[in-house]
């Protein structure tokens, strides 16, 4: 959601001061594929620094939860392992990371086209800003539902372990 908000709203605006100064028009005179130059390069990017950021999130998220059980709540580091491997498979740590991919596509092909076809000026680049968050925000809580459903809900027994 921060992504969506933070760096979509960036992107939106950036593309939109481009397209109303008609900076993407000489990208086109010059047969550059606008569109494709644009947006490429910005999911390549996102990419780049999201997926790792999370993945090193998540290490950490780890480590702190396994410190927390084993310096406050005295659980024996060696149960605590037992545990956190019965429990925490790898398939699931596999869904989340396709989840975030999906969410930084999603995201970068909404703020991006939003912000490619903005027009009416400055203001209309502020109303396509505002549209392309509240969009970007909908669709993550959205996609988020309906992939866990199909990640995790497909079952109608509860899984306790292994």
């Amino acid at each position: 959601v921060i992504f969506a908000a933070q760096i979509g709203a960036q992107f939106t605006a950036e593309l939109g001061a481009m397209r109303i100064s008609n900076e993407i028009d000489a990208l086109e005179v010059m047969g550059l594929p606008s569109m494709r130059y644009l947006v490429s390069t910005r999911l390549i990017a996102s990419m780049i620094v999201v997926l790792p950021l999370y993945v090193i999130g998540l290490y950490i998220q780890l480590l702190t939860t396994k410190f927390t059980s084993v310096a406050f709540f005295h659980v024996p580091a060696g149960t605590y392992n037992e545990y956190f491997n019965l429990y925490l498979q790898r398939l699931d740590v596999f869904y989340s990371v396709v989840k975030i991919v999906i969410f930084i596509t999603l995201v970068t092909f909404i703020h991006c086209t939003y912000g490619f076809y903005a027009s009416g000026g400055p203001e209309g680049v502020g109303r396509a800003v505002g549209r392309s968050v509240r969009l970007s925000v909908t669709l993550i809580f959205l996609f988020n539902f309906i992939l866990s459903m199909m990640f995790w809900g497909g079952g109608t027994s509860v899984r306790f372990s292994g």
